[in-house]
């Protein structure tokens, strides 16, 4: 019986563990509003940067892009845009890591603080 590391299922050949898969950008529709098109040449490095999406994904951030651009068109204007438009805009920015629950999710305790959630409060003894 061999002893040691096993070798991946499937894969005989240890350089083909190392390759990286392309990434592949979002590809920009051209059914993109205008102010579609502004969110999207902004957002679109942020994607790029932290790889947060591929061309797979270029129907999703372009509707997120359209209805981001929704909104900014409607504070734009001095209304206040639907709070769905919001809330909906909220969840794919998480879904897409451009801010929400993952950036908040890698702060740490304070220095001499605990981990401990459900520690805090407790009694000695």
């Amino acid at each position: 019986m061999k002893r040691g590391p096993k070798t991946a299922v499937g894969n005989a050949d240890d350089d083909a563990l190392q390759q990286e898969e392309a990434i592949h950008l979002p590809v920009q529709p051209d059914w993109l509003t205008p102010e579609g098109r502004e969110v999207w040449a902004a957002d679109i490095e942020r994607i790029e940067l932290g790889r947060l999406a591929t061309a797979r994904d270029s129907t999703s951030f372009a509707n997120y892009c359209n209805l981001q651009g929704q909104i900014v068109r409607a504070w734009r204007l001095g209304e206040t845009p639907p709070a769905a438009y919001l809330s909906e805009s909220r969840k794919l920015q998480e879904i897409f890591g451009i801010c929400g629950a993952q950036s908040r999710a890698q702060r740490r305790p304070p220095a001499g603080g605990t981990t401990k959630v459900f520690g805090r409060g407790r009694r000695a003894g």
